[in-house]
């Protein structure tokens, strides 16, 4: 005969300080209370860092459908959802824990404050309390405590909406020495995840502020930059639902601006932003990643795949609790290496007809030599101009020396650091456009008084080689010379 169940309350001190370590960062766990205010129908949402009596405290409200009493302590629990239950197709939850993990993983106290068919009420976690009790309690806040409460004047505006705010952040107060300024400084670093993760959304009807200023959304695949190269939509068919992918490659780099760079991408990642881009319902969730399925290529880089699931098939996805990582199904794992390859491919002519374009010109300062064996490398081009005029002005004693200099330069070129340098996301810095036409004054001074060159062909080349042929003013410098001559 089997023996009596027996229950085994968790002790709720323990397993909440235990939530708290999850992993969320501090613009992950805002992006999952947005999560919240979306998926409650919210078209504005207002993010606020305040300080109130010394102490500082953040709040997230929204103008979303708002919770009843009864609604508003359910969120409030623990595992509110079972995240095997049917959702609407636009929700954006999943465990029931997005709120208060996000929320605990950042501050010790939490308030929600909300208001539905002309009824405001609010409810608050505070972990010390947890603590003395031992027990999964919320204190309810009175009417003098609404009625004072920060920022309510925006839910008596309006039939409903929700405030949450977060107080007493001793994990980063632990980490810093001025907790306003590292709370202003991962509120910028939000702003930038927030501009992404919600891009979608932020083109369609939703406006977020954060302290009054508009967030403007990202566009990770610059569709609207001519450059774009949109490659053929596929849709994979799993359990009755559809998955899309969309490739785009990016134009090269060269032929971007920096306020491309900046709209493709948050600040100083434009480098590591190739790969699969995963959509929940609109909302990013991993992105910057080919997530197992492929390694990242240097000529690649320009690849983007959009990918977009329902949230019926996050089982399959693994979608965690914090909505930030992901796996692929082996199912799709095919089609999602098809789609690589035929971007790579494209990605790859972007870069490789640049390439050749730039050492094979009879104009180009290099030229580029590649054998069956996949090796390469580089030589002075000899039929450059500028090289023949130079040759020209050499007895033979100095031509045989000048050309054992340039075969050690062409075999000691530092492609090893070039690659690490430009992989890391750095320029060519080149010459200062100030010094330039100082240099072209020169370069003309010096030539007059050599009889064996021919000033007009130097002028020439150098209308077609860097940085000359970038500069407005040294062109103009230089035509300017040529019609004297």
């Amino acid at each position: 005969m089997s023996k009596e169940l027996v229950t085994l309350e968790p002790y709720a001190s323990s397993l909440i300080e235990s939530m708290r370590s999850i992993g969320y960062s501090f613009e992950t766990a805002i992006a999952d209370i947005i999560d919240n205010s979306i998926s409650a129908k919210a078209t504005e949402i207002n993010i606020y860092q305040r300080v109130k009596n010394g102490l500082p405290s953040i709040q997230i409200i929204d103008d979303g459908s708002g919770m009843s009493r009864s609604e508003l302590l359910d969120a409030l629990r623990l595992g509110s959802k079972n995240p095997t239950e049917y959702r609407e197709k636009d929700d954006l939850g999943r465990f029931g824990l997005g709120l208060k993990s996000a929320s605990f993983s950042q501050c010790r106290i939490l308030t929600v404050v909300s208001k539905m068919n002309n009824e405001i009420h609010g409810f608050q976690w505070d972990l010390d309390i947890v603590a003395k009790t031992n027990g999964f309690v919320v204190r309810e806040l009175d009417e003098i405590e609404i009625s004072s409460f920060s920022n309510l004047s925006y839910l008596n505006e309006r039939e409903c909406g929700t405030i949450v705010q977060w107080e007493n952040f001793d994990r980063i107060n632990d980490s810093t020495h001025d907790l306003q300024d590292e709370l202003a400084d991962l509120m910028i670093i939000a702003i930038e995840h927030i501009s992404l993760i919600f891009h979608r959304f932020l083109n369609n009807k939703l406006t977020i502020q954060v302290n009054n200023e508009k967030v403007i959304p990202k566009d990770p695949f610059l569709k609207n930059n001519g450059g774009t190269q949109e490659r053929p939509i596929e849709k994979i068919k799993i359990e009755g639902e559809t998955i899309t992918l969309r490739p785009y490659v990016l134009p090269h780099l060269s032929k971007l601006s920096a306020a491309d760079k900046r709209l493709a991408s948050k600040a100083n990642e434009y480098y590591k932003s190739q790969g699969f881009y995963l959509y929940r319902n609109e909302r990013l969730i991993v992105w910057g990643s080919y997530l197992g399925v492929s390694r990242k290529t240097e000529l690649g880089k320009n690849l983007r795949i959009q990918v977009d699931i329902p949230n019926s098939l996050d089982y399959l996805w693994e979608i965690d609790v914090k909505k930030s990582r992901a796996n692929v199904p082996s199912i799709i794992k095919k089609n999602l290496s098809k789609a690589i390859v035929d971007g790579e491919n494209v990605s790859r002519r972007v870069y490789t007809f640049r390439g050749n374009k730039e050492v094979t010109d009879i104009e180009s300062m290099w030229s580029f030599f590649s054998d069956r064996d996949n090796k390469f490398h580089f030589e002075v081009n000899t039929e450059n101009p500028l090289y023949k005029q130079l040759a020209y002005t050499m007895n033979d004693d100095e031509y045989r020396l000048f050309q054992m200099y340039l075969k050690t330069l062409s075999e000691n070129l530092p492609v090893q650091k070039i690659y690490a340098e430009v992989a890391d996301g750095k320029g060519n810095i080149g010459t200062q456009d100030e010094n330039l036409i100082d240099d072209l004054k020169a370069i003309v001074e010096q030539t007059n008084v050599i009889s064996s060159v021919d000033i007009k062909e130097i002028l020439k080349s150098l209308l077609s080689t860097e940085p000359y042929k970038s500069s407005n003013e040294a062109v103009d410098y230089i035509n300017r010379k040529l019609g004297e001559l």
